[in-house]
């Protein structure tokens, strides 16, 4: 039995430990919602995201240099639905449409060098694709 509550203990001491890397970890990306046949991942500079259909939001924090500002850009297609790319850092908030096809640099003058959140908002989007880029 006390093979038992130790086994369960450690196995509880590591999810809480890979929780924790997860949730402060710079770049690591937060889903929720439906997500059919996708992913989404953060590697070096840049931001992917592609699913067959996905109806929720991902979410990354992230650190930006003034020069990674300079060249943010959005490439995104979808077939059907909309897809929002919403930018936070502290009080500023900036809301864009990238639905159907979007190719474009974006104004980040509002906001500084730092951490700013990103996050996609997906409102029955299908067959998409989205690339953000920082380089």
């Amino acid at each position: 039995m006390k093979f038992i509550i130790v086994g369960l203990l450690i196995i509880l001491v590591i999810a809480i430990i890979v929780l924790a890397i997860t949730f402060t970890r710079e770049g690591a990306v937060i889903k929720s919602g439906a997500i059919s046949n996708g992913m989404s991942y953060v590697k070096n500079d840049m931001w992917s995201t592609h699913a067959s259909k996905i109806n929720g939001y991902c979410r990354v924090d992230k650190k930006f240099t003034s020069t990674e500002l300079a060249n943010f850009r959005v490439n995104s297609s979808n077939i059907g639905g909309e897809i929002f790319l919403i930018l936070i850092q502290g009080d500023i908030e900036k809301k864009i449409e990238i639905s159907k096809e979007f190719n474009n640099k974006i104004d980040m003058n509002a906001f500084e060098a730092g951490r700013i959140r990103l996050r996609l908002e997906f409102e029955q989007a299908k067959d998409l694709k989205v690339f953000i880029t920082w380089a």
